[in-house]
């Protein structure tokens, strides 16, 4: 239904319970689709090209010459054409690898669950999220450009304790404080509120399994951007 992405937001504990009998996600799963797609074209548009080349070879210890500098830019213009198209066929796929996740997570706590049931708490849990791309649309407007480090960590909207980190922090260290989030703790509660009702568990295994796979997920990108 199309006014359950809404309803959750207002009202989860009544929206969820609705669910039970009749889940749904294709309403979720467009809006946070078509939503993605326009906050990372936005970007994009933005971010300053030049100074993701320098940081990339940064890392790496080099420092690039004017022919690696050009063709640096030319390999993220490239990129810029073709990345509403990678969001658009990437985002579906990674919402199932997540609903996936907490389905397999709560067999394993023994709740009985079927899959459709885990891919609509998952879709509409993450709601939060198109209200925090509807608030980063006109601050991503009003910016001349966006830097890497904003773009890869998602800080553009300041709502998390990333704003803590210092210019030169480690990736790793910008990732942990950047994973402290308003919207993803607003996530959190309602995957809470809609696994305790889809997977019958009690409040105490739906806060650790959810609290498990968001603390796995915070270790794998942590570790990603530490190598």
């Amino acid at each position: 239904m199309i006014v359950r992405p809404i309803n959750v937001l207002l009202d989860p504990r009544n929206t969820f319970m609705s669910m039970a009998n009749r889940p749904t996600w294709v309403a979720p799963l467009t809006i946070l689709m078509l939503l993605a797609t326009l906050t990372s074209t936005l970007t994009f548009d933005r971010l300053d090209v030049a100074q993701a080349v320098r940081e990339q070879f940064a890392a790496q210890g080099r420092t690039p010459d004017p022919v690696q500098l050009d063709q640096g830019l030319t390999l993220l213009e490239n990129l810029r054409g073709v990345a509403a198209l990678i969001t658009l066929l990437s985002f579906p796929l990674v919402m199932m690898l997540v609903a996936f996740v907490f389905w397999f997570a709560f067999q394993l706590a023994g709740q009985e669950m079927d899959f459709g049931a885990s891919m609509s708490v998952t879709m509409h849990s993450m709601m939060p999220w198109a209200v925090a791309s509807l608030l980063s649309v006109p601050v991503i407007l009003s910016r001349d450009s966006i830097t890497p480090r904003e773009a890869m960590s998602g800080d553009v909207l300041v709502s998390s304790l990333g704003f803590l980190a210092p210019s030169d922090a480690a990736p790793a260290w910008a990732a942990l404080l950047s994973s402290v989030d308003l919207f993803s703790l607003w996530t959190a509660i309602l995957l809470v509120i809609g696994y305790r009702t889809a997977a019958k568990a009690s409040t105490a295994t739906a806060c650790f399994v959810v609290s498990f796979v968001w603390l796995g997920y915070v270790s794998i990108k942590i570790g990603w951007l530490a190598l």
